[in-house]
């Protein structure tokens, strides 16, 4: 039986190249080394998660650190760091979700339907128990996790 979750090497591999195309081309931000996987996000951490559903279902968490917050809203919005308020980081966080999963979903199902629920900033991420894969960046660290309800 497979894993439906980043312990999969399909499901990570997308995960993983999601992440380093949407950071490169939406935030210009290039991890300062490989991603390692990690069993829980860093504790203070912003939270963010999608589900989805059609030719595949699941979900997908993505936590940011504090640090982190602030100077990618900048870079995607193309403000200043001072100007992104909570608003914009919150904004930028349930973006960056959307984009990061439907950028991994698409390289698991490349002709499937798709439906990515609207992300939530929540406490808990709901694949609590999947692995995450950290990817350190210059601000701190970027996390997501994968689950899936069936093998991709």
């Amino acid at each position: 039986m497979h894993d439906h979750n980043l312990s999969n090497p399909a499901l990570r591999d997308a995960c993983r190249h999601a992440v380093l195309e949407v950071l490169e081309t939406m935030f210009f931000e290039i991890p300062l080394d490989e991603e390692v996987s990690t069993p829980s996000h860093e504790p203070d951490a912003l939270i963010a998660c999608a589900r989805f559903e059609g030719s595949l279902c699941g979900s997908l968490s993505v936590a940011i650190a504090q640090s982190c917050a602030g100077p990618l809203a900048a870079a995607f919005l193309g403000i200043d760091e001072e100007e992104a308020g909570e608003e914009e980081r919150r904004s930028m966080l349930i973006e960056l979700t959307n984009i990061v999963c439907g950028a991994t979903v698409s390289r698991l199902q490349p002709s499937g339907r798709l439906h990515i629920h609207q992300p939530v900033l929540v406490a808990s991420p709901y694949a609590c128990d999947s692995p995450w894969l950290r990817f350190p960046l210059s601000c701190g660290t970027f996390d997501a996790a994968l689950w899936t309800e069936v093998p991709a």
